[in-house]
């Protein structure tokens, strides 16, 4: 069976401990024991899921234990350059290819690595952020997040200001990186559960409001005077795409039972025409008209 190596947890003159995966995105932790005359790495490895690799990149499990009592199956592992091998084993491992008791993942040396290597590589300094619950999670709220990086991002930029007077503010601005360079995607989820042909309440907003975005006026106008309270903050999210220039897409399932997934694309060349309208909306829906006139009025009871 052949395996890729997805991530290098612990390198020392070779990979010592890496994350792997077969074809089907099945993931491996794999250990290696020793070394051969022709530098190839010889290897044991278990399955491995999700949750429980997490648990342990986060330091909650001890690597021997994970291979004493595996999930799923036991392999054994040949990295041979660029190729990497596996075979199912069909005996425990022998205790000189297991790691001592008590090794924990010590992820935070691991990420001040990463961290280290980042800002050599891009000359810039990197700097993580991290939300923590009582229990791990794989999502946050979206408001508490934004929310959140935003103040961060003020609080960065009035010290530096007041430190650094004579240097543009500008410079104090932070990016979010993705790991590899393409366009930037996040992916949400909705706390609001779907129904039973796999849509949602969110779903259905996100189709009434698919028009904001729309190449054709009246339609954009429509939607605007329908949904009045969104007016300013869409004037705000389309000048911010506008001034970086910056194309848009959203996309979401509209139901999975029925496999359709709508999508939403505003072009590079269309954000700055939805930003003009957008104000010009917003500024005659704030405008005050006065009219002149006679105003009459009439008594039925006294004729008058």
């Amino acid at each position: 069976m052949r395996l890729v190596i997805k991530e290098v947890l612990d390198y020392y003159d070779v990979p010592q401990l890496f994350v792997a995966q077969d074809n089907v995105f099945t993931s491996y932790l794999c250990l290696t024991y020793d070394i051969d005359e022709e530098g190839d790495l010889q290897c044991v490895a278990v399955n491995i899921s999700p949750s429980k690799l997490n648990d342990f990149l986060t330091g909650h499990l001890d690597l021997r234990d994970l291979f004493i009592n595996p999930e799923l199956n036991c392999y054994d592992v040949f990295v041979e350059g660029d190729e990497v091998n596996a075979n199912l084993r069909t005996k425990a491992f022998e205790n000189r290819m297991l790691p001592d008791e008590g090794y924990r993942f010590d992820f935070n040396q691991h990420e001040n690595r990463e961290m280290i290597s980042a800002s050599r590589e891009t000359n810039r300094t990197i700097i993580r952020i991290a939300f923590n619950y009582e229990t791990t999670f794989h999502e946050i709220s979206s408001k508490l997040l934004t929310c959140t990086i935003s103040n961060f991002q003020n609080i960065i930029s009035k010290a530096y200001k007041k430190l650094n007077r004579d240097q543009d503010e500008r410079l104090s601005l932070l990016y979010v990186r993705a790991p590899i360079a393409a366009s930037f995607d996040l992916e949400f989820m909705t706390e609001d559960s779907t129904d039973l042909f796999g849509s949602s309440k969110v779903a259905d907003t996100l189709e009434m409001i698919k028009p904001l975005f729309s190449d054709v006026d009246n339609e954009v106008a429509d939607c605007l005077v329908n949904f009045k309270d969104i007016q300013n903050y869409y004037k705000s999210l389309v000048k911010e795409l506008s001034e970086n220039q910056m194309s848009f897409k959203f996309k979401w399932v509209q139901s999975s039972t029925e496999y359709k997934v709508s999508e939403c694309y505003v072009s590079k060349e269309l954000v700055p025409k939805l930003y003009s309208f957008a104000s010009n909306i917003v500024h005659l829906d704030d405008s005050t008209e006065t009219i002149e006139g006679s105003f009459f009025m009439a008594n039925t009871k006294s004729g008058r």
